[in-house]
């Protein structure tokens, strides 16, 4: 397994083989296609109509059909290695595509959008958003908002509010929820 600067390391040693290798293809494919084997005329250029032998093949085609052709090779070789660096390059882009995610657009873990938190103790609370009467409160703030509104006689919210956050904090009372 490779470390991340070992694998920065490889992607710029491929970057580099690649821009030397593009330079002089199209070189090689031109001294590849001329050195493979053509249908031998033996018209030593005077343009005249090819012997037959009494095969009816051309004199020297034996000697080209026997003879391994290292052009030929090496073209369908080329071809396989670019098929194959194609389809390499394609899997590696989508890998690093799929997994270079910015740190601030990574996914994060978001309750259900039908909850919340409470207000006045912090508690995760399932259904508390569309709750009207609790408004955002889980049911053991709720409850002691309306006996605590009793006692105070309709006091506002927000100094309830303070007053419960104090009241927890003191009192660190363990999580239920």
């Amino acid at each position: 397994m490779h470390t991340p600067t070992t694998r920065h390391r490889l992607l710029i040693e491929t970057q580099t083989r690649l821009r030397a290798t593009t330079h002089p293809l199209p070189d090689a494919n031109r001294a590849l296609r001329d050195a493979q084997p053509g249908y031998p005329t033996n018209t030593s250029g005077g343009g005249s109509t090819p012997r037959l032998d009494a095969a009816g093949n051309p004199p020297g085609l034996d000697r080209y059909l026997d003879t391994p052709d290292p052009a030929a090779y090496a073209t369908r070789r080329l071809d396989q290695l670019l098929t194959t660096l194609l389809a390499s390059a394609t899997e590696l882009h989508e890998l690093v595509t799929t997994w270079a995610i910015p740190v601030t657009d990574q996914p994060t873990i978001e309750r259900k959008r039908s909850g919340g938190d409470c207000l006045a103790c912090s508690r995760f609370v399932s259904g508390s958003v569309d709750d009207r009467l609790r408004a955002g409160l889980c049911l053991a703030c709720y409850q002691h908002h309306r006996r605590w509104a009793v006692e105070h006689d309709n006091a506002d919210r927000g100094e309830w509010i303070l007053a419960r956050r104090r009241e927890l904090r003191d009192v660190d009372e363990p999580d239920v929820a």
